[in-house]
């Protein structure tokens, strides 16, 4: 759910992604991104968990972009979304080329969403959307588990 979310509305995880519409589940050599963005600033990777993130969800990660690396692909940025990690994470891991940025689960991608008025979903516990100014509709709330 929160792959499709994701893919279908990015500017929740980047304003800069506001027009572009992913792709879920390529495959790739070492496994299968849960998305990615092709930009004209290189590929934007982004690997959902739905718990707490670890060093090993980092590390999956570390491997795609090395693979796509040596494929010869550019990336851009990388993300990790998911709860909040229990332990402090691996700086190394962190620290990969470009660089990885979490992102927290309701904390920066809202899991309560209402509909506005345009066409942009936003978290429910605001009355107008961020990105377009409109309003929420009441009673088009939805709850991503």
């Amino acid at each position: 759910m929160i792959q499709r979310l994701i893919r279908d509305h990015p500017y929740l995880l980047d304003e800069e992604l506001k027009n572009c519409r992913g792709r879920i589940e390529r495959v790739v050599r070492g496994g299968r991104l849960d998305i990615d963005f092709e930009t004209e600033k290189g590929w934007i990777i982004v690997e959902c968990k739905s718990s707490a993130l670890t060093n090993d969800h980092l590390e999956q990660l570390c491997g795609y972009l090395n693979n796509l690396a040596e494929m010869g692909i550019p990336i851009y940025k990388a993300y990790l979304v998911g709860k909040a990690p229990r332990r402090k994470l691996n700086q190394k891991f962190l620290d990969h080329t470009p660089g990885i940025a979490l992102k927290y689960l309701p904390r920066d991608i809202p899991t309560f969403l209402a509909f506005s008025e345009g066409r942009h979903y936003f978290d429910a516990d605001l009355d107008v959307c961020p990105y377009d100014g409109t309003r929420r509709i009441v009673g088009k709330e939805l709850w991503l588990r």
